[in-house]
């Protein structure tokens, strides 16, 4: 597709999730990477993204790509990084693909709230997308690993 139209954008929506997929469709120049599961809410987030110059990937994509980066200094960093008890809560349910609404419904919060949270979390990560996040936070072990939603 990128051969042919290079300034097509290309969401790769699929059910594998390993390195070598994953590998061979961002080398063939993917700009994003998705699994067919996952909530409506995220595609049209995953799409948008794209449109507007984005990198969407699925935090499990994102750690074969990142695979054999050197990891930061984890426990300097975390502290650093010093998140609020809510915040890990609201940054673990953008791991696992929630969205706001979704993350506001799971905590029982106002979206406006779930809004600040996640932008003082990303603020606080230094990145600015959700995806970033979710990717920074898998690296550092700051959450655990969760399924994709």
């Amino acid at each position: 597709i990128k051969e042919g139209s290079p300034k097509t954008k290309v969401l790769v929506l699929t059910a594998y999730i390993d390195n070598e997929n994953v590998s061979a469709a961002m080398k063939a120049g993917a700009d994003g990477y998705t699994l067919k599961e996952v909530d409506s809410d995220i595609l049209i987030g995953a799409i948008r993204s794209i449109s507007q110059g984005g990198m969407p990937l699925h935090p499990q994509a994102a750690r074969f790509l990142f695979q054999g980066e050197p990891k930061p200094a984890e426990p300097a960093l975390t502290e650093e990084i010093n998140l609020t008890d809510r915040e890990l809560n609201v940054l673990e349910l953008i791991t696992q693909g929630l969205n706001n609404r979704k993350i506001a419904k799971e905590l029982n919060l106002s979206i406006g709230t779930i809004k600040i949270h996640v932008s003082n979390i990303l603020s606080k990560l230094g990145v600015s997308s959700r995806t970033e996040a979710a990717v920074k936070a898998t690296q550092l072990d700051i959450v655990g690993e969760k399924v994709y939603h």
